[in-house]
């Protein structure tokens, strides 16, 4: 009696695989790893490569809906979707990559057809880029009080692999916010840094917001926004009493000049005067509006605070 082979001699021996029935189509896709390499967003924003399909069998080959999921790549030309290939013949499927980051971006190429699974191609290209960071994205200047103005240092990195060039930074915000660094097509090399002044000098005590416009050739954030917020707050209200005579009169603090208000022997006084910090805060009459010897002057204001 024969005796039949062991299991396990069955599994180890090297069965060849099922034939292909007459008048099939065959799929072949070349390459089975579509690799862009390194790609430079300077010298080479847009990229194309080609996947070639090619009917290997004796039947006619019909593609399906041929599909490509990854972010930054792109289908470009002929939909090859439904194309019918006879017995030997061939066409190309062009891939498209945009440098829009820095980084490794990744594909699947899925080619489906009437030859049996639908094949995967996987798509690779290593972007060299900038890429800009900031720090802060935002900040709160909190409650300062009116008069004063408070900074902030924003530091703007490249931690991308290529150079990036700051177009411009703008103050987007009231006459209460001012840029202090002026940047115009300012280049910042990969790994390396830059910083902007902020500068928030409230007049009122109304909130308020500004935003810090970014503009740069980041591909993938060519406009970066820096929030910015504050309110202020008046100190105390001073008066202060002196005796006519002078044209000069000095005060303890400084003034929040829109509140300034002057008496001269209890009777308010609109005109003929001015505030001036030029030489310490003080209210300085013009000529003959100066209270004269014996006159009391009482003069109230929101006296700014320690900045």
């Amino acid at each position: 009696m024969a005796r039949s082979l062991p299991l396990v001699l069955l599994l180890l021996c090297g069965c060849p695989e099922e034939p292909v029935p007459p008048g099939s189509p065959v799929l072949v896709v070349t390459p089975d790893v579509l690799d862009f390499g390194a790609v430079s967003f300077t010298e080479s924003p847009v990229t194309t490569a080609v996947v070639t399909v090619t009917n290997d069998g004796d039947g006619d080959l019909e593609l399906g809906a041929i599909t490509l999921a990854g972010q930054s790549y792109d289908l470009p030309g002929v939909d090859r979707s439904g194309s019918v290939l006879g017995p030997g013949r061939s066409l190309d499927i062009t891939v498209q990559v945009a440098a829009e980051r820095d980084g490794l971006l990744e594909a699947r190429l899925l080619i489906p057809s009437n030859a049996g699974d639908a094949v995967q191609v996987q798509v690779l290209a290593d972007v060299h880029a900038p890429r800009i960071d900031v720090s802060p994205w935002s900040h709160d200047f909190g409650n300062p009080v009116v008069g004063c103005a408070p900074r902030l240092t924003v530091t703007i990195s490249n931690v991308g692999r290529e150079e990036l060039v700051l177009e411009s930074v703008v103050m987007d915000g009231n006459d209460e916010w001012a840029l202090e660094t002026v940047v115009e097509d300012e280049a910042v090399e990969p790994g390396a840094s830059t910083g902007v002044v902020a500068r928030y000098q409230p007049d009122d005590p109304e909130p308020d917001d500004a935003e810090l416009v970014i503009l740069s050739n980041a591909p993938d954030l060519p406009e970066a926004i820096v929030e910015l917020e504050g309110r202020s707050h008046f100190e105390t209200e001073a008066t202060e009493t002196f005796d006519g005579g002078a044209t000069r009169y000095p005060l303890t603090f400084g003034a929040v000049w829109e509140t300034i208000r002057v008496f001269v022997n209890g009777d308010r006084v609109f005109s003929g005067w001015s505030y001036d910090d030029s030489a310490g805060p003080a209210v300085v009459f013009q000529g003959g509006s100066a209270p004269g010897e014996g006159d009391r002057l009482r003069i109230v204001y929101i006296a700014l605070g320690s900045c």
